[in-house]
């Protein structure tokens, strides 16, 4: 389950009570997606974030999942642990993973300016400490170019299509100090070494302040506790990578980047100042990959 919640176009969604008087009854949206990208739950809430207020819907779509056979095994969110006991009481035994693109944005408050080349420097050390591309995953895109008649695909080849895994959590929290160390020697050298007028260059984090600190150990305690490491296969026979049988493509299973995409695109299409309800429903539908019958 790809779980997400977004909070811009439920505020411009007016009821109409009489001619010149409205009011908007929603603050928030929740979309569940499968790890397909398919959306199969979505809702408008009068309320902030909160699974509180979905919890009767939770349990619903539960007993529907009960009633199919199956039961959701894990979901990605974006505050994990405050939510996991919750979600777990409603769905048993399911992992409750932290999304990676929301993990990384709750950097930007520890970084020195959010805009510099330094930050998107830093980001991208954390894209490269967090992922890592297994053996397993190059010897079966090793095997679709051969598919094509190219008998010896290059490296480049291999790596453009091959799908990154997140490694367990010891691995992780030691190639997150290592990262924290280089990062924290660069800022400790420039604040030893007086800059010039013409010196443009920047820290990568703020002066760590006591609350900047305690978002420090935040962000290392999530991946001490495994929140953001992908399940092993062998253990919970979740596998982080779909892959399609007949092209050889694969999809990652994980976070909820096709959720953000999906909340990106429905404000561009819904663009005209003022749009009906059948219009509304219909580009909703569309965009959420819903059949009709199921709204």
């Amino acid at each position: 389950m790809k779980t997400d919640w977004h909070c811009k176009l439920p505020p411009k969604t007016k009821v109409h009570t009489g001619r010149g008087e409205s009011f908007a009854p929603f603050k928030s949206a929740i979309s569940i997606q499968n790890e397909d990208a398919m959306t199969f739950f979505w809702k408008c809430c009068p309320c902030s974030e909160s699974f509180a207020a979905t919890e009767p819907d939770l349990r619903r779509l539960s007993e529907r999942f009960k009633l199919l056979g199956c039961q959701p095994k894990a979901t990605c969110v974006n505050n994990c642990c405050t939510v996991r006991g919750k979600l777990q009481a409603i769905f048993p035994g399911m992992l409750v993973k932290l999304d990676t693109f929301h993990w990384i944005e709750c950097w930007d408050d520890l970084l020195f300016d959010e805009e510099s080349a330094k930050s998107e420097t830093f980001r991208g050390m954390l894209r490269q400490m967090l992922f890592e591309v297994e053996h397993s995953e190059c010897q079966r895109v090793r095997c679709h170019p051969v598919s094509k008649g190219n008998q010896n695909p290059t490296a480049q080849e291999i790596n453009k299509h091959t799908k990154a895994t997140i490694p367990a959590a010891d691995t992780l929290m030691r190639r997150m100090e290592s990262l924290l160390r280089h990062v924290f020697f660069v800022d400790s050298c420039m604040d030893i070494n007086e800059p010039s007028a013409d010196d443009n260059r920047q820290r990568f984090f703020k002066p760590v302040a006591p609350h900047l600190r305690r978002k420090l150990e935040a962000q290392k305690k999530h991946v001490a506790n495994g929140c953001l490491s992908d399940p092993s296969f062998r253990e919970t026979g979740i596998g982080m990578h779909r892959a399609n049988p007949m092209t050889f493509a694969a999809r990652t299973a994980r976070s909820t980047g096709t959720n953000e995409n999906d909340n990106v695109q429905i404000p561009r299409v819904l663009n005209n100042p003022m749009v009906g309800i059948d219009r509304a429903d219909r580009v909703c539908m569309h965009a959420c990959q819903l059949p009709s019958s199921a709204h």
